[in-house]
């Protein structure tokens, strides 16, 4: 989990893509010989929960989040998604 306070909705989403480009970039060595060798790549989904003025429970934003994470894995997994805290009151 990532906490932004302050952040705007769409600053929110930007650091979440750009945390998700990243580790899809990324090339994990799995062997101790890091120069040569296999690796993996990982990729990852994102929940972003944006809260609106109405609605300031961690608890409304944690159920967003994660009901936006949920979205995003099972819409095609790789990407990130985003949800108002309030729509899933």
């Amino acid at each position: 989990m990532v906490l932004l306070p302050q952040a705007r909705e769409q600053d929110a989403i930007n650091v979440a893509e750009r945390l998700r480009r990243h580790i899809a970039a990324m090339s994990i060595p799995v062997s101790d010989h890091l120069e040569a060798g296999p690796s993996i790549k990982l990729t990852i989904s994102v929940g972003v929960a944006a809260l609106d003025g109405t609605s300031r429970e961690l608890t409304d934003m944690l159920a967003a989040a994660d009901a936006a994470l949920y979205y995003a894995k099972e819409t095609g997994r790789n990407k990130t998604h985003v949800i108002s805290a309030t729509a899933q009151a």
